[in-house]
């Protein structure tokens, strides 16, 4: 109790940049056109988890890291995301 998904998503995105993607109001728009999930159902922990499943599908996720400097973003995809969704305030 108390603890919103913002909150918890980036817990887990900061923890595990490579697994997670932060889910909040800026970014929620952007991450269900993605997913092709509508809002509310992106805004349920079943609907976070069918964003994972769409993001460990792809062959971006799926395919091998970079051995050069841009392997600490390759580390941080998922994590990244969130920089592709989020829309600020006007």
């Amino acid at each position: 109790d108390g603890l919103e998904s913002g909150f918890i998503t980036r817990m887990l995105t900061l923890a595990r940049p490579d697994r997670f993607y932060s889910l909040n109001a800026r970014s929620i728009e952007g991450l269900s056109s993605l997913f092709g999930i509508t809002k509310a159902q992106l805004d349920t922990w079943d609907g976070y988890e069918s964003g994972l499943k769409i993001v460990y599908s792809t062959p971006w996720y799926k395919s091998e890291p970079p051995s050069d400097s841009s392997k600490v973003l390759w580390d941080a995809r998922v994590a990244l995301l969130d920089a592709y969704a989020y829309t600020p305030k006007n």
